[in-house]
């Protein structure tokens, strides 16, 4: 099988992926605090949208983990508290370990 034949992208009826929020339930689970994807969503978020970043930071403030949203460049990084989620310039987030 060449890179031709392998799809890149999701099919369209895939279910959509709310990053910020997957994102939150790992860092808390790596922090061993409980912390369930769909209960987050039903208080934090809405339907048809994935949780903003004021959103995730309520979220995690609920959860009991210090959370702030502050602005790094990679020069900074070494003297960032890690892991954290960080936003990525399509409006998706992930962990930065």
């Amino acid at each position: 099988m060449n890179d031709s034949e392998i799809g890149t992208q999701a099919p369209e009826n895939a279910p959509r992926i709310d990053t910020g929020l997957a994102s939150l339930v790992m860092l808390a689970r790596f922090h061993q605090v409980a912390a369930s994807p769909e209960q987050l969503a039903h208080e934090f978020g809405s339907p048809d949208q994935s949780l903003s970043q004021d959103s995730l930071l309520l979220a995690a403030r609920k959860l009991g983990l210090k959370a702030k949203a502050a602005k790094t460049t990679t020069e900074r990084l070494d003297r960032t508290p890690l892991p954290a989620i960080a936003a990525d310039n399509n409006g998706g987030f992930f962990i930065s370990p």
